[in-house]
Parts: structure tokens; sequence; C-alpha cells
């Protein structure tokens, strides 16, 4: 889903259908994906993006990991995002 947003706090949820590689979160309008290959959001300098099955965090394709001890997601989690961008 696609909608923008230019300030404000900001919320959505999503429920998983599938278990696996999957990254969520927020970009920018300027964000331009890659139809073919792996650049998704997370992969750009003006996107973010959570892995829950990888355990990582994205940002302009880095990563970095967190907890460790939480499980990986599964199908029918509901994960939820927030951003504040005022």
């Amino acid at each position: 889903t696609q909608y923008g947003v230019v300030g404000g706090r900001w919320y959505y949820e999503c429920t998983l259908h599938t278990p696996g590689l999957l990254q969520v979160g927020w970009c920018s309008p300027r964000t331009r994906f890659a139809p073919v290959g792996e650049e998704g959001v997370g992969d750009t300098f003006d996107s973010y993006a959570v892995d829950c099955n990888r355990r990582r965090l994205w940002h302009d394709m880095n990563s970095w990991g967190y907890a460790q001890h939480h499980r990986q997601w599964r199908a029918g989690d509901v994960l939820g995002c927030y951003v504040d961008i005022d």
C-alpha cells in the first residue's frame, strides 16, 4: 500500500500472510525501487525497514541486528509501524 504523508505522527498495521524474508517500513516519495532485484524499503538512503525474519533493521543498504532473543515472525502476526516526522 502507498500513502504519502509530509508531517505529523503516523501509524499503520499489517497482517503477515506468509513467513520468511520480508522488509516492512517507511520511505519518502522520492524513493525509487528496482522492479527486478533486491532493492526495496530499507535499501535506499530515504527509507527504513525492519526484517523480523533475519532480525535486522535496514537503512541505505546497511543493516544492524537487534534483540536476537525475539522470535522470527510468522504468518498471522500483526506488525505495527510508527513514525513521527514533526
